[in-house]
């Protein structure tokens, strides 16, 4: 690829998270962009980290010979939070996230799916609610610390199934008619959401819906906040006749209902 933009990172141990975030909101959407870091531990985890949100290419010196090469950043800070914390937000007693998840399932069109995907389940609270409205749910999330939790909650569950696995690359086989995407979209880069759209394109059915729930306010560290989710995937999935068919919205949070013309049900239903 073209590289218009090189980005060197350096910075003390305790700077990581804040030195992250500057080189975010430099780069935005990353791509056309090269981060580098040194060999320093702090340095490669901080450089690592905002190559993967925002999409830049990454590169660090090869120990052997001192020379840059190109390697395929990471980001743990997700998996991390999952590792430190048993419920990072708290989603069994903050009155916010109940309600949510009752309004997502609200919001839901039809009694029954045949075969939903959640996209980023955390510890599995979301996937319990929707797992009552689907025949069949695959729920997945890039943190197996996450996981780890999740599993105990829908234990017995048996026709849901839990993956490890980062979205879009590693997402299910199938094909499914319920996409659900709540607090997630703002942890993708910016070209990681297009290649997201792309899949839930190819994998949906004929009568598939999309819901998409967002925090609304300022993501620090991450180039995308939860408007600029929406407002992106509504536009990327347009073309393929997925339109916004309902919306809720408050102080907080925001969600979509995208799906083919006549999705909701009619008030005789």
């Amino acid at each position: 690829m073209v590289t218009d933009r090189i980005v060197v990172v350096t910075l003390d141990a305790h700077e990581v998270d804040d030195v992250t975030e500057a080189v975010v909101d430099l780069l935005g959407d990353g791509r056309g962009a090269l981060v580098v870091a040194p060999a320093d531990p702090a340095a490669a985890r901080a450089a690592s980290a905002a190559a993967h949100r925002t999409g830049a290419d990454l590169a660090v010196p090869d120990p052997a010979t001192g020379r840059l090469r190109r390697q395929a950043p990471t980001d743990a800070v997700l998996d991390d939070l999952h590792r430190d914390e048993a419920e990072p937000w708290d989603v069994d007693g903050r009155w916010y996230e109940q309600r949510k998840r009752d309004l997502v399932a609200a919001l839901l069109p039809r009694r029954r799916f045949a075969h939903g995907l959640e996209v980023g389940c955390s510890t599995g609270a979301l996937a319990a609610v929707l797992a009552a409205r689907c025949e069949r749910l695959t729920a997945i999330d890039g943190s197996e610390h996450a996981l780890a939790r999740a599993r105990p909650r829908l234990a017995g569950v048996d026709h849901v199934e839990l993956r490890t696995g980062d979205v879009p690359d590693d997402w299910p086989e199938g094909r499914f008619d319920l996409v659900v995407c709540s607090e997630v979209g703002y942890f993708l880069s910016p070209s990681a959401l297009e290649r997201f759209a792309e899949r839930v394109v190819a994998t949906r059915t004929p009568d598939g819906v999309v819901v998409l729930a967002h925090w609304r306010h300022e993501m620090r560290g991450w180039p995308l906040d939860g408007p600029a989710v929406h407002r992106r995937l509504t536009d990327l999935v347009a073309p393929a006749g997925l339109t916004v068919q309902a919306v809720y919205r408050d102080a907080d949070v925001e969600m979509l209902l995208l799906g083919p013309p006549g999705s909701t049900p009619p008030p005789d239903a």
